[in-house]
């Protein structure tokens, strides 16, 4: 027994010193560049240029009859007014009515182009009061203010700000780039999706896809102090599935054992307390590989050692929503219906549940989990028709990624910048058939109080921020040469 022992501990110690030389010998994955120097830009002509942008209130709504056309039309016009240079020097068209495709022709079509993606609707605003007009723009505090001043009319402007500054300067670029800006994004994103069939039709293959996705978040992953510019190389897929359980209903005083609602109740109890199973692969896996190197010594000691922690670290983000919804497909009741009176037994009562989900599993696999964990013949199962499965996963190391990369670390010097995993969805997920390299990311710094105006609440950027996005934007597009 004691030779076992002594056995069991040399090897356990030579574990330890393996994985503390892993740790001890980890280089980073950050590119080292220089910051290049800030081009002079006029913060109070373009921050009234994009105020009255968010004037404009370019809603989404799930039902298309409600969309406002002389809203989209009146963005239309005010962009064309705006940005006289991009509308006399690139090709303008308009699809599925109220979308836009530009095209900055370059000087060599052998190369592949670039897409620049963003999209021109909002959410509508809800009745919680707003500390400031939700369509007003105004400048309060160093803070713009107002509906899709981070989601997402500030990318849009941006970035043909970037273009007119550069046109205005006699730059032309190399490599085409094509500026995509989808009208109903937050409603499934048909535009986008039109956009996408009308390249393909032409033939045309991008080198790279950017859209909305990541951000430079600040302070927003735990133990890691410095900002992480989270570049998305993959992004969730979506189904929303009814459950629904009928009878004949009757009168409440003389009850089954279970109501359908208990019936339901059940059924949902079920699901929330079976969720589908954890991974830490692809881009999350990636993001953990990019982060080790950059943290504290015992985080790194963890993180650079992946490959021996995975388990731990599984479980560890389990218990966090946000990381959560990076390792595993989600599970969200989000609706119950059912029942008419207080003394009438329901003759049908449905649960909607909403799934996000993670790249490696699909819409099928999520319906068969479904069905084998509320096993009941009672309750039928009903996919809606806005289903997706997750996007693949673009690659960290494509030298279309080191190009957004470099970029990053020449606007926003001292950030960490990682591949994650975006779990919302985005326009850019149409674009996976014609390119291989999709990234999702937008720059601009956000914090966690500023995260919760995303769809919600008083909604703001910083107004050098968003000066920023229009420096990063243009030096992206001379990098891209």
């Amino acid at each position: 027994m004691n030779r076992i022992f002594k056995g069991i501990l040399v090897i356990v110690i030579g574990l330890f010193i393996v994985l503390l030389a892993k740790s001890f010998f980890a280089k980073s994955r950050q590119i080292a560049v220089a910051p290049v120097e800030k081009i002079p830009l006029d913060a109070k002509i373009l921050t009234d240029h994009f105020a009255a942008a968010v004037q404009i209130q370019t809603i989404s709504y799930d039902d298309p009859s409600k969309l406002n056309a002389s809203e989209f039309k009146k963005f239309h016009q005010y962009l064309e007014q705006t940005f006289p240079l991009v509308h006399s020097q690139l090709e303008r068209e308009a699809v599925k009515q109220y979308s836009l495709l530009y095209r900055w022709k370059g000087t060599d079509e052998s190369l592949a182009p670039i897409v620049l993606m963003a999209h021109m609707d909002v959410v509508p605003v809800e009745s919680t009061p707003w500390k400031r007009s939700a369509f007003g723009g105004e400048l309060i505090d160093g803070y713009i203010w107002g509906r899709g001043t981070l989601d997402d009319k500030s990318n849009v402007i941006s970035q043909l700000e970037s273009a007119e500054y550069l046109l205005e300067k006699g730059f032309r670029p190399r490599r085409t780039i094509y500026f995509a800006y989808g009208h109903d994004e937050e409603a499934g994103g048909s535009g986008a999706a039109a956009i996408e069939q009308l390249l393909e039709s032409r033939g045309i293959k991008p080198e790279m896809v950017v859209d909305e996705g990541g951000a430079v978040l600040d302070q927003m992953i735990p133990g890691v102090l410095a900002p992480t510019a989270m570049v998305g190389t993959s992004e969730k897929g979506y189904v929303t599935l009814d459950l629904i359980a009928e009878d004949t209903g009757g009168h409440s005083s003389a009850p089954p054992t279970h109501t359908l609602i208990g019936v339901i109740s059940e059924a949902v109890i079920r699901l929330e307390s079976h969720q589908m199973p954890a991974k830490l692969e692809g881009s999350a896996a990636q993001m953990i590989d990019y982060l080790g190197p950059e943290l504290r010594p015992l985080g790194k000691f963890f993180a650079v050692n992946r490959w021996f922690f995975q388990p731990l670290m599984i479980f560890m983000m389990s218990k966090d929503k946000l990381s959560n919804a990076m390792v595993r497909t989600t599970t969200a009741v989000t609706v119950i219906e059912g029942g008419v009176k207080e003394n009438v037994l329901p003759s049908r009562v449905t649960a909607t549940v909403n799934f996000r989900i993670r790249p490696g599993e699909t819409v099928d696999d999520v319906v068969q989990h479904v069905r084998k964990t509320i096993a009941s013949d009672k309750i039928k199962i009903v996919t809606r028709p806005m289903a997706m499965n997750p996007s693949p996963v673009s690659s960290s190391e494509s030298p279309a990624f080191e190009l957004l990369h470099r970029t990053i670390h020449q606007i926003y010097p001292g950030v960490i910048v990682v591949p994650g995993i975006v779990i919302g969805a985005t326009d850019s997920r149409h674009y996976a058939a014609i390119c291989p390299n999709v990234f999702r990311f937008a720059p601009f710094h956000v914090n966690m109080q500023d995260f919760r105006g995303v769809h919600g609440t008083d909604e703001r950027i910083r107004q050098d921020n968003y000066v920023d996005m229009i420096r990063f934007y243009v030096q992206f597009i001379r990098n891209a040469q």
